[in-house]
Order: C-alpha cells, then sequence, then structure tokens
C-alpha cells in the first residue's frame, strides 16, 4: 500500500523536524485576527441576548442582520481551507445535501481586510446596544 499524501506524525523525529508555524508572523496575524472576530461576535450575541432577556424594547437603529449571520454562519458552520498552511485562507459553508450533491451557500475570503470590516462591524453593533442600555 503506497504512503498516503499526506504525512501523520509517527515519532519525536517526525516532529521535530516538521516545519514551526509559530514562527510565521502571516500565519500568527491569522489566528490573532479570528480570534479578534470571535471574541468581538461573542460579545454581539451576549449584547443581544442581555437585551432580549431584559426586554429592553425595540433596537432604534438597523442592524445589519444578513452580514452578521453570513460571517457568524461561516464560522460556526463552515470550513477553513488553504492550499497553504500559512494561507490565505477560506471559509466554505455547504448547503445539506439534496439529491446527493452540496451546493456552496457561503464562500469568504479571510483576508486581512475582511477581518477588519467584520471586526468593526460586530465591534460597532455592541457600542449600539450599549448606547441603547445606558439610555434606558
Amino acid at each position: 500500500m503506497g504512503r498516503e499524501s499526506f504525512s501523520l506524525v509517527e515519532s519525536d523525529t517526525d516532529l521535530a523536524n516538521m516545519k514551526d508555524f509559530t514562527q510565521d508572523k502571516k500565519l500568527n496575524n491569522h489566528v490573532k485576527n479570528l480570534g479578534r472576530l470571535l471574541q468581538n461576535l461573542l460579545s454581539l450575541e451576549f449584547a443581544l441576548r442581555a437585551r432580549i432577556f431584559n426586554n429592553y424594547g425595540v433596537i432604534s437603529h438597523q442592524i445589519d442582520r444578513q452580514k452578521i449571520l453570513r460571517i457568524r454562519g461561516g464560522i460556526a458552520h463552515g470550513r477553513i481551507c488553504s492550499d497553504d498552511p500559512q494561507g490565505p485562507f477560506k471559509v466554505f459553508k455547504f448547503s445539506r445535501p439534496e439529491n446527493g450533491q452540496v451546493s456552496v451557500e457561503i464562500a469568504i475570503d479571510m483576508t486581512k481586510e475582511w477581518f477588519k470590516r467584520s471586526i468593526n462591524l460586530f465591534h460597532s453593533e455592541v457600542q449600539n446596544i450599549k448606547k441603547i442600555h445606558d439610555t434606558i
């Protein structure tokens, strides 16, 4: 049987010969941005749940639900992949199988600019909800 196209870490020598990705600045930036995105998403979800639980009335501004749900759906249910372990990374969310086939529902290029826009979107929505709470 031939060797698979991926390699497994089978010994301490294999592990020692692997590239140390912790020193890769591009990969570290991706990981940090993903952490920032998740932190802001969780803050937004918490703020919305607290608002609903405390019955603070109607939100006086329009939340961009479609964008928020698209990003959340991609991160929560999608598959992050790349041809190169150092990126650039993409996230794909697939539909449920229908007649043995799936379609791509969400495809996002996780660029530095995308992270910046998405993090700012979540952060600004948290701040808007905080303003509403502070006025009550």
